[in-house]
């Protein structure tokens, strides 16, 4: 939705609304994604794996208003700032699904069992 404001950011009310809208997909990912790391990975490395997620959001929350000002500050203009916006979310997007991608099954809780089918004789 990013994207769509650099396209149509000569007409304010679309614009505004591609903004309301990028935030609210922005925002509803959030307990999806959180879920991930227990679905596929073991108690001790998922909560490593919500130590590395915090960190790198940190990283990013420090890293990324300064590129937005150099960029904002270079071309006298939002365009480039919001470019880059959107091209890092479609890296992730990316990123996470050649990730997800690559662990076909979901591990099997400990306090579940797994499912076998009956075993039928004729």
């Amino acid at each position: 939705m990013y994207g769509c404001v650099i396209a149509f950011g000569s007409d304010t009310k679309l614009a505004i609304l591609f903004l309301l809208l990028g935030s609210g997909i922005l925002y509803s990912f959030y307990p999806a994604f959180w879920s991930l790391p227990t679905m596929i990975l073991s108690d001790t490395a998922a909560a490593a794996s919500f130590g590395l997620i915090v960190s790198v959001s940190q990283l990013g929350g420090v890293i990324g208003p300064y590129v937005i000002g150099f960029l904002n500050d270079t071309t006298h203009s939002l365009t480039l700032g919001f470019g880059f916006i959107a091209a890092t979310y479609l890296m992730a997007a990316t990123l996470l699904l050649v990730v997800s991608g690559q662990q076909a099954t979901p591990k099997i809780f400990r306090h579940q069992k797994a499912f076998t089918a009956p075993i039928v004789s004729a």
